[in-house]
């Protein structure tokens, strides 16, 4: 009998519309880029008699209650995880907002800070942490155009941005322009998405089928020097083996998206009000808490439970003053923003991640005979609320595309 190759297994997943019930098998479902590592189980409670006998040796044991844990292992690139990356915030992707001379009359530069002449960009929805690109400029401010430029600070007229582009300099008052929020944004939310997943086995003729899978966080690494990872927990509530006839569950699932990895050697990170140039990693960890509980009467748990939704991490940054030691020693409140980035031209294809409030919960610094002293400051992420120039989320994640 022939043997399964590990290179010929196939992720594909449905959303459900009730949870626990598998989608249709001719509907909408999707390919998933993986990378190794990634796997799901059915695991069972386990519970051994404790009588207590003259042979001194255990007499029964049975099995529990039900439920299937998951991994999902890939490399960060913008289209493939929207799905995944919107359960674990529980919300929905949303545009971004577009706006131009018609409401805001005219803009001018002077280094990195944006003066408008009418209007408001607030009003507009324009928000600290977005990334936002120009079109339409006219000369001389072309240089402008289809650039990558993230707020740092913004009023109802002045937008403030990280960086002037490559080649852009100061520019007077022009008329003629759109400024918009490219791709989508995410915020922190409610929602209860549960999906099917499928491991397909083609060398074999079998298929896993695991249903009531909900997404219980993601662990986000940035590194140097290297692609951005992303990792998904996976809890659901059951699994069915589908042999010969019943394989494969989907019939015609979509392909994979072939978007370009992201990379964090040419995005940015902004930390304390700074845009940092000694950071030397980034870890975000997403976690929401999922709890399944047996019950009575069925191995079957009866739902997949929400805890809180908590995001945390860590930063590691080469010791090049007191200052982001003070911030952790004064517990003083700090900004982190994120970017990776794809390979390719102007305008490139990112995802950011935007924290506005959080703090510093360590310090640890390590000394090896050679290199720089390396701090690592794990952090807590806090909501930012109350802000007409922030959103009210405690994370927000955009896409480019």
């Amino acid at each position: 009998m022939p043997l399964q190759f590990d290179s010929n297994v196939a992720m594909i997943y449905g959303v459900e519309s009730a949870f626990g019930t598998a989608p249709s098998a001719a509907g909408t479902a999707q390919r998933v880029r993986y990378t190794a590592g990634s796997a799901f189980n059915l695991s069972k409670d386990g519970f051994a008699s404790n009588e207590i006998r003259s042979d001194l040796q255990i007499a029964d044991f049975r099995h529990g209650g039900r439920r299937v844990e998951g991994s999902i292992n890939g490399e960060l690139s913008t289209l493939s995880w929207d799905d995944f990356l919107a359960a674990t915030m529980r919300n929905t992707w949303a545009a971004g907002v577009t706006a131009n001379q018609a409401g805001l009359t005219s803009v001018a530069a002077s280094g990195n800070v944006l003066t408008f002449g009418g209007g408001s960009l607030i009003t507009s929805g324009f928000k600290v942490g977005d990334i936002v690109r120009f079109t339409n400029l006219p000369a001389p401010a072309t240089a402008w155009n289809s650039k990558n430029l993230r707020i740092t600070a913004l009023t109802a007229t002045t937008m403030t941005v990280a960086a002037v582009p490559t080649g852009a300099g100061n520019f007077t008052a022009q008329t003629t322009f759109t400024l918009s929020v490219p791709g989508r944004k995410l915020l922190m939310g409610t929602t209860t998405p549960s999906y099917t997943f499928e491991l397909r086995y083609p060398d074999i003729s079998v298929s896993e089928l695991f249903t009531g899978c909900r997404i219980g966080g993601a662990n986000i690494s940035i590194p140097p020097n290297g692609n951005a990872q992303v990792q998904f927990s996976v809890l659901g509530r059951d699994q069915q083996l589908l042999t010969s006839s019943s394989s494969p569950y989907f019939s015609s699932p979509t392909a994979a998206p072939t978007t370009g990895i992201l990379t964090g050697i040419e995005g940015g990170i902004r930390l304390a009000g700074v845009e940092q140039t000694i950071i030397t990693s980034l870890q975000l960890q997403i976690s929401l808490n999922l709890r399944a509980d047996p019950v009575i009467g069925t191995p079957l748990v009866p739902e997949i439970f929400y805890g809180r939704s908590v995001v945390t991490g860590s930063v590691t940054f080469f010791l090049q003053d007191e200052t982001l030691l003070n911030v952790y020693a004064n517990e003083t409140e700090a900004d982190l923003v994120a970017v990776a980035l794809a390979a390719g031209s102007e305008p490139r294809d990112f995802i950011s991640f935007s924290m506005q409030r959080i703090k510093l919960t360590g310090a640890q610094k390590s000394f090896d005979a050679d290199g720089g002293v390396v701090v690592t400051s794990p952090f807590q992420a806090l909501l930012q609320s109350g802000s007409t120039v922030k959103d009210t989320s405690t994370l927000v994640i955009q896409r480019s595309n």
